[in-house]
């Protein structure tokens, strides 16, 4: 697949989206910016992490690569195992 098939598919993907959350926005925008322009905003998902929760998050997201027996380091199932941390951080 090309870069360019790439940067539709996301592009389509994301419309109608103000926002997207990363562990590291940083290097989410250095990715995103070498497909093309986006019209989206990169927040840190630690703004979704119920204060209380603040510092300690990284180890529940941690365990949720055990306990659904992920792998590090694959765009999805990193992005789940935050999905998943953030929803049982906020139930809790």
């Amino acid at each position: 697949m090309d870069t360019q098939h790439v940067y539709e598919e996301l592009n389509c993907a994301l419309t109608g989206f103000d926002a997207v959350y990363s562990d590291n926005p940083y290097w989410e925008f250095r990715w995103l910016s070498q497909l093309g322009k986006f019209n989206i905003e990169i927040k840190d998902v630690e703004l979704l992490i119920p204060p209380a929760h603040k510092n300690s998050w990284k180890t529940t997201f941690e365990q949720q690569f055990q306990k659904h027996n992920l792998v590090q380091h694959r765009a999805d199932h990193d992005a789940l195992a935050l999905a998943l941390s953030i929803e049982h951080l906020r139930n809790d």
